[in-house]
């Protein structure tokens, strides 16, 4: 009698094994996004690793572009560049200018000026040479140029998923992740991703949070159109797979008394 019962345990039980392990195969790719070309090698993210180097991996500062949204503001008198009399009052509200499809934005005074391709420092310094050459004729004006907005996309493991403006030129992923209101107790903070540059050819940065290196690294400071990604850890996947297995379990669980049942009740008629 035992040996008739094995087949058909063995039976169920090697149809048990193969849904897990066809479910787990297919689990992970499905509950993570950005999957790059090359597997990763988890142990080789000691502090930043850039799998992908992307079509411009070097690029550090903000380069303005069409549809870019700026303010630009002489610090010592900030009317001269409004188009206010000086006379009048500073204005208390920063007057904003868009990048034209045209590669120009239309200021007061001088007219339209062509900014795209410039870092805001280089934007700033062709704005200071010409605000001193007439009508102006302004005496060292020192000119502000902020991009309000540039923004990181974060998703994953984190309190709060969106799109984050970057208020500064330099915000690191540190910043950001602070804004987003920290990792979940579900994160990998081994392989937290920023993908950045052109979305036909990326840079993927992997960042492991855990190792305090990663601090002196310009990798970890963002760019506009940056998306940080942060993965659920193996853990947390595990246990959904596992509850996502419990009916499974139970189905198998059903089966198999079932066919037990018949077995003895075929043996029992012998």
């Amino acid at each position: 009698m035992k040996n008739n019962k094995l087949p058909i345990v063995a039976q169920f039980l090697g149809l048990f094994i193969a849904l897990i392990f066809f479910s787990s195969c297919s689990y992970r790719s499905k509950n993570t996004l950005f999957h790059t070309r090359e597997k990763l090698n988890v142990d080789s993210v000691k502090d930043v690793y850039v799998m992908q180097r992307g079509s411009d991996p070097d690029q550090k500062a903000h380069i303005i572009s069409t549809n870019d949204i700026i303010t630009i503001r002489n610090l010592q008198n900030p009317n001269l560049i409004s188009g206010l009399s000086s006379g009048m009052e500073f204005a208390t509200t920063a007057i904003v200018y868009r990048v034209d499809v045209d590669s120009t934005v239309a200021l007061p005074v001088i007219g339209r000026v062509n900014l795209v391709g410039l870092t805001i420092i280089q934007a700033e310094n062709k704005l200071k040479e010409l605000y001193q050459k007439p009508p102006l004729m302004l005496r060292d004006p020192i000119i502000n140029i902020l991009v309000t907005n540039a923004k990181v996309t974060v998703l994953g493991e984190v309190g709060r998923q969106g799109n984050f403006l970057l208020t500064k030129e330099r915000t690191s992923l540190i910043e950001l992740l602070g804004d987003a209101g920290g990792l979940t107790p579900r994160s990998n903070k081994k392989t937290v991703q920023i993908i950045r540059g052109n979305p036909k050819d990326p840079q993927v940065i992997y960042v492991n949070m855990r190792n305090i290196d990663v601090l002196a690294s310009d990798k970890i400071y963002l760019q506009n159109n940056d998306i940080v990604y942060v993965q659920p850890n193996r853990f947390s996947l595990g246990l959904e797979q596992l509850q996502q297995t419990l009916p499974f379990l139970s189905a198998f669980t059903l089966l198999l008394n079932t066919g037990l049942l018949i077995d003895r009740l075929s043996n029992s008629n012998r």
